[in-house]
């Protein structure tokens, strides 16, 4: 329970820093990513670039765990694989990835990626 307390009572302090100096925020911003966005640090660097006094903590994780950690409040946004539908969350589309996938094989079918063992 004291460590509830505890984090309730940092945030509280982040939210202070957030909310009383808007034209400048400031703390720490954890994002959490998936490893295929490429354009994320291109993304984050603009971000920076707006914002220098804002602190990035970037984890990388699966989809799934990192939807969970900002539903829990341990991260404050995700770059995931989509499209998500839960409801306790809002999506946004950055971009449109292609996933592409390579292979020596001259022919190939789709279905082959279920059906043959690696």
């Amino acid at each position: 329970m004291l460590n509830y307390i505890n984090k309730i009572l940092q945030d509280v302090e982040e939210l202070k820093h957030v909310f009383l100096d808007s034209d400048t925020p400031t703390g720490i911003l954890k994002i959490g990513t998936v490893e295929i966005v490429s354009t994320l640090p291109t993304i984050l660097a603009s971000y920076y670039k707006v914002y220098p006094n804002v602190d990035l903590s970037v984890q990388a994780g699966l989809t799934e765990d990192l939807i969970k950690e900002v539903i829990d409040h341990e991260l404050d946004g995700a770059f995931v694989s989509g499209p998500i539908k839960h409801p306790l969350i809002e999506q946004y589309d950055v971009n449109n990835e292609g996933l592409v996938l390579v292979t020596q094989n001259k022919t190939f079918q789709i279905e082959e990626i279920i059906t043959t063992p690696i």
